[in-house]
C-alpha cells in the first residue's frame, strides 16, 4: 500500500510511504503472530473483528517482505498488487 502524506521537508510538500499490510479475522491472531515471529519484522494491530500485521520501515519491506514473495510467489490477483 502507498500512502501519500503532507510533508514539509520536499518541494512538493508531498511524500509518500509504503506499508505492507496483511488483514485476517481476528479468531487468526496466533498465525498472525506466528507469521510476525517467522519474519522478525512489522507490527500487529488488533480490534474485536481483525488482526493486521503491518511492516512500514522500509528497510525490513525491501530486505525481508520483498524476498519472501519472490522466494514463494503469490498465486491469483494479489500478484498484481505486488507487481505494482
Amino acid at each position: 500500500m502507498i500512502i501519500p502524506y503532507k510533508s514539509k521537508r520536499t518541494k512538493l510538500e508531498l511524500s509518500i510511504q509504503l506499508k505492507f499490510i496483511l488483514v485476517q479475522h481476528c479468531r487468526d491472531e496466533e498465525l498472525m503472530n506466528t507469521i510476525k515471529d517467522f519474519l522478525k519484522c512489522g507490527n500487529l494491530l488488533s480490534n474485536k473483528e481483525t488482526t493486521h500485521f503491518i511492516v512500514s520501515n522500509m528497510t525490513d519491506i525491501t530486505n525481508v517482505i520483498i524476498p519472501f514473495f519472490k522466494k514463494y510467489p503469490i498465486m491469483g490477483e494479489k500478484i498484481k498488487d505486488f507487481s505494482d
